[in-house]
């Protein structure tokens, strides 16, 4: 590791801090790098807006972020690791989690291993015992894909598999109607609404209901996770943060009409801008009670629509979901989705730290 320091990265209050702002220049860089290499987009790449908010967000847990420099110059070219360290604080207080990347042409060179103990050391000091990070693996790559060895080799096992979708855009018009009308006739008893970058006042309190049942029925490997409680100042608390990483989002909702309740929601995020062409596909759920009515596929064939006419420049939609979401899966290949890649959740579990 010559020439190699690394610098804690300190919080800031504006994406043009002169003392600080390169390291979250040199992050962003890297984040486009990485996914170029892994992907051949660059598609996942964070802007420097979205990480200065993401490090300002201390409401749910500490974080201490870590950049590996290489020389002493600070510019955001000598930026080549990085290490994102969130400590829960609100639930989950004995887990800790890792994000960290290396550029490609620095790997090998024991940048990632310093990185990790960094993360060890940070993580068993405040006490925390089960140490989780996700792992993003090509589309030519599997759970065998050497940055998942390097994590297994450090005594982390692989607790969760997610699979790795995109859907090209446009979506034929045929198929869209065909799709449509398979939904005819089961979803009888439920309406839909459609917000953009926002959720309405009156819908909040039942919003939030729907973000606890996602968080308690969401796909998980053998680590526990704690129920989470969230109410109306929280689900402000969300559309700020959206609205602080400069991202817009298309979010519809399936309304039980007898009773006046969300029993379901589907979003889309992106960054708006001329050059982005693609959209992550976050949360999809209905209710336990109500499934069995296809809503699933209504939420995300509305909401897509409704995404593309905001910003019609979308070419493709990025997914995640767990291999054991049978039923989810179903529901992305009917709309074509295709396989790229995918997301190991590496896990380890260890004694916290005696002193």
């Amino acid at each position: 590791m010559k020439d190699i320091s690394f610098l804690f990265v300190p919080a800031v209050a504006s994406v043009d801090d002169g003392e600080y702002g390169w390291m979250y220049e040199g992050i962003a860089r890297l984040t486009v790098i990485e996914s170029q290499h892994r992907a051949g987009n660059a598609d996942d790449a964070q802007t420097v807006q979205e990480l200065v908010a993401d490090r300002a967000d201390e409401t749910q847990a500490k974080a201490h972020w870590i950049i590996a420099q290489h020389g002493t110059t600070p510019s955001p070219e000598a930026v080549v690791g990085f290490a994102m360290i969130v400590l829960f604080t609100t639930y989950d207080r004995e887990k800790a989690r890792l994000w960290f990347c290396v550029h490609p042409d620095y790997r090998g060179q024991g940048i990632g291993s310093a990185l990790l103990e960094q993360f060890e050391t940070i993580s068993r000091a405040d006490g925390r015992m089960i140490l989780l990070s996700p792992v993003l693996f090509g589309p030519a790559e599997d759970t065998d894909a050497p940055q998942i060895g390097f994590f297994t080799k450090r005594g982390y096992v692989i607790d969760l598999v997610d699979r790795g979708s995109v859907l090209a855009l446009p979506l034929d018009e045929v198929r869209v109607a065909e799709l449509m009308a398979s939904v005819e006739g089961h979803n009888d008893g439920y309406r839909l609404h459609t917000w953009i970058s926002t959720i309405p006042e009156q819908w909040m309190e039942s919003f939030a209901r729907l973000q606890e049942a996602f968080i308690r029925d969401l796909p998980r490997g053998d680590v526990n996770w704690d129920e989470e409680v969230w109410d109306r100042e929280r689900v402000e608390r969300r559309i700020a943060r959206l609205h602080a990483c400069g991202m817009a989002s298309a979010l519809t909702v399936a309304e039980e009409i007898a009773s006046g309740t969300l029993v379901g929601y589907t979003e889309l995020r992106w960054t708006p801008s001329a050059s982005n062409l693609a959209a992550d596909q976050y949360v999809t759920i209905v209710l336990n009670q109500h499934r069995g009515h296809r809503l699933g596929l209504w939420l995300k064939l509305v909401n897509l629509a409704a995404a593309q006419e905001v910003c019609p420049s979308l070419a493709r939609i990025h997914t995640f979901n767990a291999t054991i979401n049978e039923p989810m899966l179903a529901v992305n290949v009917a709309m074509g989705f295709q396989g790229a890649g995918g997301c190991a959740q590496m896990a380890k579990v260890v004694a916290s730290d005696p002193g």
